[in-house]
């Protein structure tokens, strides 16, 4: 059994602000990141619009490199 820790973000990410890298950042230092994006569904509920496709927002969280860290 490993003991490695596994931290947990999630977000609509659209857009990509400082206060997500900020997130992302501060659950890095906890461990390794696994980032969910919350579908388009989720942020019409929320916020009533939506600006970035969930595949574009997919990419641009995979492409950060603290989630791999």
């Amino acid at each position: 059994m490993s003991n490695q820790v596994i931290v947990m973000v999630s977000g609509g990410f659209d857009s990509l602000h400082v206060g997500h890298l900020d997130m992302i950042e501060a659950a890095a230092r906890l461990g390794s990141v696994v980032a969910v994006v919350n579908s388009d569904s989720w942020l019409m509920r929320k916020k009533r619009f939506v600006i970035r496709s969930l595949a574009d927002r997919m990419r641009l969280i995979a492409a950060l490199r603290s989630i791999f860290a």
